[in-house]
């Protein structure tokens, strides 16, 4: 085949079709879309602009795929949010990572708990109380996490009941609260909170 063919007019860049979770993006896959147009197809490396996208926080994977003579697909899948995050009166998203990697207006409102931190550093700890909820009834009850002080974490439920917890109790505990806590909503019980720190439960 003629080389000079392979660089004539025909395989110079003319689409750039955008796939998949690209609303979240759009304007920077739009920029990014039309500066690649005009150029040679043989010269664009499609592993280099995947991770060029990757870097992007709220990516998770990118790929790029070539049609001959003039045409490129990227295909983009955002993150998906864990929990939002409450920090300095902003509200982000956190991502599987325990990153934060979108504002909370950037998505649709989902139905996921609020982890209210004075600091960065609080979030391990208190991702590791929802991981000890994970797959449980209240996990779906979970408003909003915060560490009141050193000795007490607070679990705010949906109706407002709150659980006392701290980092070293154990997931049985968790299961013998939800237990409690289902048990005195379905008799009606007035319930402030339930405290599951010590040997003995505190309910009020």
């Amino acid at each position: 085949m003629d080389k000079n063919f392979l660089k004539t007019e025909t395989f110079f860049i003319k689409n750039v079709n955008l796939q998949g979770d690209t609303q979240l993006l759009s304007k920077e896959l739009e920029v990014a879309a039309e500066a690649l147009k005009g150029e040679l197809i043989w010269d664009i490396d499609t592993s280099e602009i995947e991770a060029i996208l990757e870097e992007d926080v709220r990516i998770e994977k990118a790929m790029v795929e070539k049609k001959i003579p003039n045409e490129l697909t990227i295909k983009i899948k955002t993150k998906r949010p864990r929990n939002y995050i409450l920090y300095k009166e902003q509200i982000y998203l956190l991502d599987g990572e325990k990153r934060a990697f979108s504002y909370m207006d950037e998505f649709p409102i989902m139905d996921l708990p609020i982890l209210s931190v004075k600091r960065m550093d609080e979030i391990e700890e208190l991702w590791e109380i929802l991981e000890r909820l994970k797959g449980k009834q209240l996990e779906k009850l979970i408003s909003q996490l915060y560490i009141k002080d050193e000795n007490c974490i607070e679990v705010i439920l949906l109706d407002g009941t709150i659980i006392k917890t701290k980092s070293d109790v154990t997931e049985e505990k968790y299961n013998l609260a939800e237990r409690l806590y289902l048990k005195l909503k379905s008799e009606d019980e007035a319930l402030e909170y339930i405290d599951i720190r010590f040997g003995d439960y505190i309910v009020r």
